[in-house]
């Protein structure tokens, strides 16, 4: 999900990754984008428009692992494949 490898997921990855069908199908992509971007409105605390590290395991649910997933580890938890 994060294309460009920054270690950030911006709220155009997170659509194009919806495009992609990364979340799944989905029937009304007007209605998912606007999901999407009430999500990143809500997982971005800091408010700079994107998804950090600590923001996206916030998200998952995974604050609590935050000191077991390290950084190398941010691609896989990027994926969603670590937040299943």
């Amino acid at each position: 999900i994060d294309e460009d490898k920054d270690g950030w997921l911006s709220r155009e990855e997170l659509e194009y990754a919806l495009e992609r069908g990364e979340f799944g199908k989905v029937d009304d992509k007007r209605e998912a984008v606007q999901t999407m971007i009430k999500l990143v409105m809500e997982a971005d605390t800091n408010q700079d428009g994107r998804i950090n590290y600590n923001e996206f395991l916030a998200m998952a649910g995974l604050e609590h692992r935050a000191k077991d997933l390290d950084r190398q580890n941010w691609n896989h938890a990027a994926s969603f494949g670590g937040a299943a």
